[in-house]
């Protein structure tokens, strides 16, 4: 994305980040400054992406992707959309990405993620 790369989302990203966050905090992961500041870069990686309403999703398409992957409607949601617009997937979720490879999604290399450290 830093090079210009498109990125989409399912409109409920923020939130499913912002709980993530949220929990870390709770746990003593992360302290209220690290919360402060990884929520400035979400909000500013948010203006960056492509928003997708699930509505816009069909249903039978998320159910039947769900059922043969046993996947929650969430993430079955972020499969297809790695699917149907041809883009690599970027989740830390190791059964999504099991899944992924499995369905012939190509994956962001995990360490260009950073995750919290105490």
């Amino acid at each position: 994305m830093a090079a210009g790369a498109n990125a989409v989302a399912p409109a409920l990203w923020r939130l499913e980040v912002l709980n993530a966050l949220l929990t870390a905090e709770r746990r003593g992961i992360l302290g209220a400054a690290d919360l402060a500041g990884a929520l400035v870069r979400v909000d500013q990686l948010a203006q960056t992406l492509t928003w997708v309403e699930d509505g816009a999703v069909p249903a039978q398409e998320l159910a039947a992707l769900a059922r043969r992957h046993r996947l929650t409607s969430y993430d079955a949601l972020y499969l297809w959309l790695a699917l149907t617009q041809a883009l690599p997937l970027a989740t830390l979720d190791n059964d999504l990405r099991r899944t992924a490879v499995s369905a012939g999604v190509e994956l962001v290399a995990a360490d260009g993620f950073s995750r919290p450290r105490r």
